[in-house]
C-alpha cells in the first residue's frame, strides 16, 4: 500500500489518528470527525488491488440504511476516491466478539451467549430481508457498539456478502472454493454449494456452540494444505451428530442446529421461532438465577453502572423478499423444532448432491481417533454467572 501523504480524508472532515489494521492492499485507521469530534473508522484500499472490496462494502452499508437504518449496522459516513486509494469512513465500534471471547477466558457464559444469539438473529433477519446473505459469519464479523450503544451487537465485514434475491431467489450452484471461515461454515458451504439464508444461520449456530464450549470437534485439525484441512473439517462436521455437538449444553442449541441443517436452499427460515427458542431459554435462566436478565447483562458488564442506554428494537419481524404469495411454515412451541422427517431430509440431500460435482466420491466418516475429537470440555453453568 502506498504511503499516505495526507492525514485527513473526505475533504478534511476526518483526521486519521492511528493505524489499527492492514493487509497487502489496504489499511484501517482510527479517526476523529474534525467537526463533531466523534470517533470513526477509516479504511483505505489501493486502486491496484486485484480483489477490491471497499466499494461493495459501501454499497451494502448504503442498502442497509434505506429507507431507514436498522440497529446493528454501522453508519456509512463517506466513500470516494482520493489519490491512489478508495476511502471508506464508517461509524467506530467497540471490540469484536473474538477479542471479547479471549478476554473472557476462551468461552462465554450462557447468559452472554443467549443475549448474543437473540441480537444476531435479528441482524440476520434484517440482512436477509434486503435480499442479502453475509456468507462469512464468525466472531470477527460481530462487534458491540460504544457508549449508549455498548450493548448493541453490530454485523460487520460485509465485503463477502452477496445478493441471494432480486426478482427471484438465485438458483443453487456450486463455487470452486470456500469463501468463509472453515471453523463455522455450514456443511453445504463445505460441499461447495452456493450459500443462502440457511448457511448464515447454521454458521451462526456453530459459532454459538463454540462460544459456550470453547471448542468444536473439528478445532485443531491441521493438514499440510488448506484444501486438505478444509476437507478433514468437513468430514468431522458431517460425522458429528447434532446431539453430540450440543451435548452438555441447553437443548435449545440442539433444536436450533437441527432446524437450520434441515432447511432447504430456498426455504424461508422462521426467524420468530428461532428467536423464541433463545427467548424461552433466557426466561428460564433468569428464573434459575433469581433475576431478570436484561439486554445489557453480558458478563463483562457485571457490577458496572452503564448509564443511559439506547433500548434495543424488539419489533416483531422483518418481511422477507419471498413472503408475498408464498406459504410459510408455522411452528407452535418448542415441539415444532423437531428434526425434519427422513423423507424431507432425503429429498433435500438429493437436490444438493445433484448440484455437487465430487467425481463420484463420498465423504468418509471422521476417524474416531482424530485428536480434534478430544478437545471438548464440559461447560460450567454456575448460577451466579449462568
Amino acid at each position: 500500500m502506498r504511503s499516505q501523504s495526507s492525514r485527513t480524508v473526505a475533504n478534511g472532515r476526518f483526521q486519521l489518528v492511528k493505524e489499527v489494521g492492514s493487509g497487502a492492499f489496504s489499511k484501517a485507521y482510527s479517526a476523529v470527525n474534525t467537526e463533531t469530534k466523534q470517533d470513526a473508522l477509516v479504511k483505505l484500499e489501493d486502486l491496484t488491488c486485484d480483489d477490491p472490496r471497499l466499494r461493495h462494502e459501501a454499497e451494502m452499508l448504503k442498502l442497509l440504511s434505506e429507507p431507514t437504518k436498522s440497529q446493528g449496522f454501522a453508519v456509512l459516513h463517506y466513500f470516494g476516491r482520493e489519490g491512489p486509494c478508495e476511502v471508506l469512513v464508517r461509524e467506530s465500534l467497540g471490540p469484536d466478539l473474538e477479542v471479547l471471547r479471549a478476554a473472557c477466558g476462551g468461552a462465554f457464559q450462557l447468559k452472554t451467549t443467549v443475549l448474543i444469539a437473540e441480537q444476531l438473529l435479528r441482524r440476520l433477519e434484517y440482512l436477509h430481508s434486503k435480499g442479502v446473505v453475509h456468507r462469512n459469519i464468525r466472531p470477527e464479523s460481530l462487534a458491540f457498539g460504544l457508549e449508549e450503544k455498548q450493548h448493541h451487537l453490530y454485523l460487520v465485514e460485509l465485503c463477502s456478502s452477496r445478493r441471494y434475491y432480486l426478482e427471484h431467489h438465485i438458483p443453487m450452484g456450486q463455487r470452486s472454493s470456500l469463501i468463509c471461515a472453515a471453523r463455522y461454515a455450514s456443511i453445504n458451504a463445505h460441499r461447495g454449494l452456493e450459500q443462502s439464508r440457511r448457511d448464515d444461520l447454521e454458521a451462526a449456530g456453530n459459532m454459538l456452540v463454540f462460544f459456550l464450549r470453547g471448542s468444536l470437534p473439528w478445532c485443531g485439525i491441521s493438514r499440510r494444505s488448506a484444501k486438505k484441512s478444509f476437507q478433514r473439517i468437513h468430514e468431522v462436521k458431517v460425522s458429528t451428530p447434532v446431539d453430540e455437538l450440543c451435548s452438555w449444553i441447553p437443548k435449545e442449541f440442539e433444536q436450533y442446529m437441527s432446524y437450520c441443517r434441515g432447511l432447504g436452499f430456498k426455504e424461508r427460515p422462521d426467524y420468530a421461532m428461532l428467536r423464541q427458542l433463545f427467548g424461552t431459554l433466557r426466561t428460564r435462566l433468569g428464573k434459575l438465577v433469581g433475576k431478570r436478565i436484561g439486554d445489557a447483562d453480558m458478563e463483562w458488564n457485571d457490577g458496572k453502572s452503564l448509564g443511559r442506554l439506547v433500548p434495543l428494537d424488539h419489533r416483531a419481524s422483518y418481511p422477507q423478499p419471498d413472503d408475498k404469495g408464498r406459504s410459510r411454515r408455522s411452528f407452535l412451541g418448542l415441539q415444532a423444532v423437531a428434526r425434519p422427517t427422513g423423507h424431507e431430509v432425503a429429498a433435500r440431500r438429493s437436490e444438493e448432491v445433484a448440484a455437487t460435482t465430487s467425481n463420484g466420491k463420498t465423504w468418509a466418516k471422521g476417524k474416531q481417533g482424530d485428536q480434534a475429537h478430544h478437545l471438548w470440555r464440559r461447560p460450567s453453568f454456575v448460577a451466579g454467572g449462568a
